[in-house]
């Protein structure tokens, strides 16, 4: 049977695709601003919608907002919060923060929505501004976080640098980058600029064997996240006996992982946080993506764009089922002939 027959190419996303290139965005500056933090123990944005910057009347800062989607829903937050909120509040130990926003524990948000605030990297390293970020966890929690360190060194920010404020606290200055990338709706050409320096940075401190035969993503040994295919190893198996060099991203460094990315090969992965780092790869990959259903994540075709990759996406229709499984994943999949489909995928590379 044919790859044809057994995968179909996706053909619809959900979420914007705006490319922006030109100049990167501007750089706002506020006084006398309301800091209200997001609640410890909650992890979800979503959930909390008293966070945020507000003006001293209760208003949101829109420059400060975190949207999302075509209709650039606030995640989480209020357009207005009552200033009563604001009485007795703390004042600020220092006179001027750099604005960081949301700190995502979610590796995938990491990269895109953690990260927009950084592309003025430069700025930071001149200035040594203390950032001022969005948390449910401590910056100290954070330096358990090996991904968070490797990147944010590479950039010359120090997590110690950062400040994560408890209670309703008062900003006399507060400087605003607005983000380069906006989830399931835009972004900017300087995020490819940012991803590069990130890995130049990493892989010029890491000495690591790079090679080219094909690549397979897998999630088989993952213990808890979005989706979970529950037996993934019958395609693990296949891969392995067919030179298909196989890795679980969880298990290895960020380091590792931007190595794997150094050939001008193909990788092979379900639609999840591992394939958003085949964009910081600044090599053409044959990247085949599968998951699912039809439509993907726009924040895919996002990353795309600001990557060197050339990128499908496709699922197995007809071959891929819901199932009840842990409470551990969101989602629990099972694949019916697995070697096929994996047959499939790597077959598609060529095309």
């Amino acid at each position: 049977m044919s790859s044809e027959l057994i995968l179909k190419e996706c053909t619809e996303a959900w979420g914007g695709e705006q490319f922006i290139s030109g100049p990167p965005p501007g750089i706002r500056e506020f006084k006398n601003v309301i800091y209200m933090p997001k609640r410890r123990g909650v992890p979800a944005f979503e959930t909390d919608q008293a966070w945020g910057v507000y003006d001293c009347n209760g208003k949101l800062l829109d420059a400060c907002s975190y949207r999302r989607g075509v209709d650039r829903k606030l995640v989480g937050q209020s357009d207005c919060i009552d200033p009563v909120n604001f009485q007795n509040i703390n004042e600020a130990p220092k006179d001027i923060y750099f604005y960081g926003g949301p700190l995502h524990w979610h590796f995938g948000h990491f990269l895109t929505s953690t990260l927009a605030r950084f592309w003025p990297y430069n700025y930071l390293k001149k200035s040594q501004l203390p950032i001022l970020i969005h948390s449910s966890f401590g910056t100290s929690d954070w330096l358990n976080q090996n991904y968070a360190v490797d990147i944010f060194s590479a950039l010359g920010v120090e997590l110690q640098n950062m400040e994560c404020f408890t209670s309703p606290t008062l900003i006399r200055r507060l400087v605003v980058p607005l983000p380069a990338f906006e989830e399931q709706s835009y972004v900017h050409s300087v995020m490819g600029e940012l991803y590069g320096e990130i890995r130049k940075t990493v892989l010029r401190s890491n000495a690591l064997e790079i090679s080219s035969s094909p690549l397979y993503l897998s999630k088989h040994k993952l213990t808890s996240g979005v989706s979970f295919i529950e037996n993934e190893f019958e395609m693990v198996n296949w891969f392995e006996s067919n030179g298909v060099q196989v890795v679980c991203p969880e298990q290895m460094g960020f380091a590792e992982q931007l190595a794997l990315y150094q050939s001008e090969r193909v990788v092979i992965g379900s639609i999840g946080s591992a394939l958003h780092t085949t964009a910081l790869s600044g090599k053409k990959l044959r990247v085949i993506g599968y998951g699912w259903l039809n439509a993907i994540n726009s924040n895919f075709l996002l990353l795309d764009k600001v990557s060197c990759n050339s990128v499908s996406y496709f699922f197995p229709e007809g071959r891929i089922y819901k199932v009840s499984g842990s409470h551990s994943f969101s989602l629990t999949l099972r694949l019916a002939e697995p070697h096929r489909i994996a047959q499939a995928l790597l077959a598609a590379a060529s095309r």
